[in-house]
């Protein structure tokens, strides 16, 4: 059973915030949800404006929601609906559940402990309490309250809907004195344990966006109407897809319903249902009627031919259009209906049966309206204009009036049978005087939203007419929300420290927030470096990262500040030095390069030789170890008394090479000439004491290759490619003991 809402009066009551006081997390889209669903009820579903009752947290006075203005409404409101009329309460915000007690949090709400929340939050006990008096025929209630945690300290984590927040909205009805039993639903953007989500893209809900889209008729059925079983249908396979594929996650919108009639949202919505993928800018519409040789007329107007007949609309730049599609023949009655045409769509329309009048069943309709002259639509063809007398069937009709700068005016004519037409004379005539009310003009004043990324840039202001300016005060930093602005043009100018001037424009229009936000741009602080190396070629890291170039070369555009440097160049040390960067300045560095060592290391018997390199005198004495470069070169160790020792060794690059020389006294024989072993080159990687030979001698046996044998500071290094007998490895041990 359907039941229809048109007899009586249709309220709703909008609850939508964003932000909150202290440390609850803010929402983005809830207030855009609640506006843009009211603007749907009264575009789409026949709400009167004025029954729409909007509280956002960008209002003030009692239209703030404030737990104190929520209840007292709810509460006013429980008192004006009738039996026969519709309510709806939406709230889209942050909902919590506290030690087993639920609340719907409002702008001044305090959510530290259950006591706090309890005198600043509406408590769900409370709110269930008002709406189970309300008397409507039909009561929706529509919860989106889960999408983050409001304790999150503005965070991102969950806040998933609960079994105990459930359960707050199971009214209980009294049906009072209402004629037929009425029927409540709550619809819930979540399934318990699951939270909402927000879409960004659309700057609505994901719950929102797709609940505005089956409500403006994408879950209409054939009949046009929309019901909330249907819209709950549509919605939650929408928002599950959506959640699925972009988060990987789950979102289940779902239903609570009591009573046994479908509650109907909204009558004559174009269904949804023809629509196919759009290939082309024209539509095809095979149109046939039985009997045929029906006159077709094109939204209300244009005649086009008889049927059957075969169509090619246009549907314009869109690809798509909605057009009404009307049959009239003599003798039987005229049918309208409503098409909605994709491009490159094929419609068949075909053996469309018209009903045959009988024509001495005609009852009179007059219809008058103040102010007159205005359009009349009966089911949905325009006949004429106000004052207007026709005649009409038995059949059911649907009358609207229309004004320009009046709200339209409906009535549904109940159809009449042919018994009761016969009987009762009073029902062959019907009589309408319509009071049209002027729709209000729109408000001259709206809100700006200014943001700038960083925050903090100072705003002033500039309009296309100076009286705009009056009054605003030009000191304000953001973020900022300027309140009462004139409807208008405004360039908006951003002044900021360190960054470049910045100016936007943005119109302000009546009873609307309009928001702009700029990136600031930093000013340019760099500066350039030369950077060259002797010999040249060498590879450059900039604060450890390549750069891709080698010496010389100059880096561009460096911020300021230090940086470090490195230089690698094959056969030559790596360097690294820290370089400072001025504003605008072009720093030059250049390095001479260290080609990379070798190792001499020098003994001799006696100790405290003077030693000297290539000729030239090292300050050091027998034994130590000499860093030079890769080649040739020349050893000359001096002592007085002692002959002089000269040896030519080839240096290798990281090898060590032993030079060790037992010197001649001047005052020995010839015959006792020194034993002076040959230059042993070392790999310094082998370079290590023999800790085995020291701590057990007679382990050091025929066929040992190297060993080092430490006596002080002096390493003796033996690395010999013949063998040595253990006790010629004695005679050397103890005459350097």
């Amino acid at each position: 059973m359907i039941c229809s809402w048109s007899r009586g009066e249709k309220y709703a009551l909008l609850v939508g915030i964003n932000d909150y006081q202290g440390d609850i997390s803010p929402l983005r889209y809830c207030v855009a949800d609640v506006e843009a669903f009211g603007q749907a009820l009264v575009e789409t579903a026949g709400f009167k404006s004025d029954n729409v009752y909007l509280m956002t947290c960008q209002m003030t006075g009692r239209r703030q929601p404030t737990h104190v203005n929520v209840i007292r409404q709810l509460s006013l409101l429980s008192e004006r609906v009738k039996p026969e009329d519709t309510f709806i309460f939406y709230f889209s915000g942050h909902g919590i559940t506290k030690s087993g007690q639920s609340f719907l949090l409002t702008t001044n709400s305090d959510t530290t402990t259950k006591d706090t929340l309890t005198i600043t939050a509406v408590d769900l006990n409370q709110a269930k309490e008002i709406l189970s008096r309300i008397q409507a025929q039909q009561l929706l209630t529509v919860i989106d309250a889960c999408r983050n945690d409001p304790d999150s300290g503005r965070g991102e984590e969950d806040n998933l809907l609960t079994n105990d927040f459930s359960r707050g909205f199971k009214i209980k009805r009294d049906q009072g004195q209402a004629e037929t039993p009425g029927v409540s639903a709550t619809l819930y953007a979540c399934a318990v344990g699951e939270r909402a989500y927000e879409w960004p893209e659309k700057q609505h809900g994901v719950f929102s966006y797709y609940l505005l889209e089956g409500l403006n008729g994408k879950a209409a059925n054939t009949t046009g109407e929309v019901v909330v079983s249907d819209l709950a249908l549509y919605t939650n396979k929408k928002v599950s897809r959506w959640v699925k594929e972009n988060k990987a996650k789950k979102q289940t919108p779902w239903l609570e319903k009591s009573g046994s009639d479908s509650l109907v949202l909204a009558e004559d919505v174009l269904s949804e249902q023809i629509q196919v993928e759009i290939v082309e800018t024209k539509s095809t519409l095979s149109l046939g009627s039985n009997p045929s040789g029906a006159t077709v007329y094109i939204d209300q107007q244009k005649v086009v031919g008889k049927t059957p007949i075969v169509l090619s609309i246009d549907t314009g730049i869109t690809r798509q259009k909605r057009i009404e599609v009307g049959l009239k023949l003599d003798g039987y009655e005229t049918l309208i209906m409503k098409v909605k045409l994709d491009a490159g769509e094929y419609i068949k329309l075909e053996n469309v049966k018209l009903s045959k009048i009988n024509l001495a069943q005609k009852r009179k309709l007059q219809i008058n309206s103040y102010p007159t002259k205005a359009g009349i639509y009966l089911d949905h063809v325009l006949v004429g204009q106000t004052p207007f007398q026709t005649d009409i069937d038995l059949n059911s009709h649907r009358l609207r009036l229309s004004l320009t700068d009046h709200k339209d005016w409906y009535k549904q004519i109940p159809s009449v049978s042919s018994h009761n037409f016969r009987n009762y004379p009073t029902i062959r005539s019907i009589n309408y005087d319509a009071h049209l009310f002027k729709i209000p003009d729109k408000p001259q004043k709206g809100n700006l939203l200014v943001k700038s990324n960083p925050a903090g840039a100072k705003i002033s202001f500039q309009s296309n007419l100076a009286k705009n300016l009056d009054g605003i005060d030009q000191s304000t930093r953001t973020p900022t929300t300027v309140r009462n602005l004139s409807t208008g043009v405004y360039r908006i100018i951003f002044q900021s420290d360190g960054y470049k001037n910045s100016a936007k424009t943005v119109t302000v229009e009546g009873g609307k927030t309009a928001e702009i936000e700029v990136d600031l741009i930093p000013v340019s602080r760099k500066g350039n470096l030369i950077v060259s190396s002797n010999p040249a070629g060498a590879n450059i890291y900039l604060n450890g990262i390549y750069q891709s170039k080698r010496t010389p070369t100059t880096l561009r555009g460096l911020d300021i500040g230090s940086h470090k440097i490195t230089l690698e160049l094959d056969d030559y040390e790596s360097f690294t030095r820290t370089v400072r960067i001025k504003e605008k300045i072009t720093v030059e560095i250049t390095i001479d390069l260290v080609p990379r060592q070798g190792e001499i290391v020098v003994s001799s018997k006696p100790v405290g030789a003077s030693i000297y390199l290539d000729g030239i005198y090292q300050a050091r004495r027998t034994p130590t170890t000499l860093r030079c470069s890769a080649g040739l070169h020349t050893v000359t160790l001096k002592r007085s008394g002692y002959q002089n020792f000269t040896q030519s060794v080839d240096v290798e690059k990281d090898r060590a090479l032993v030079v060790s020389a037992e010197l001649i006294s001047l005052r020995t024989k010839q015959s006792n000439k020194s034993s002076i072993s040959g230059p042993i080159i070392v790999p310094l990687s082998r370079m290590i004491i023999d800790d085995d030979f020291q701590e057990h001698p007679s382990k050091m046996t025929q066929g040992i290759i190297g060993s080092v044998i430490l006596i002080g500071t002096v390493s003796l290094v033996l690395w010999q490619a013949d063998v040595l007998p253990l006790d010629t490895l004695s005679e050397i041990w103890d005459q350097w003991k």
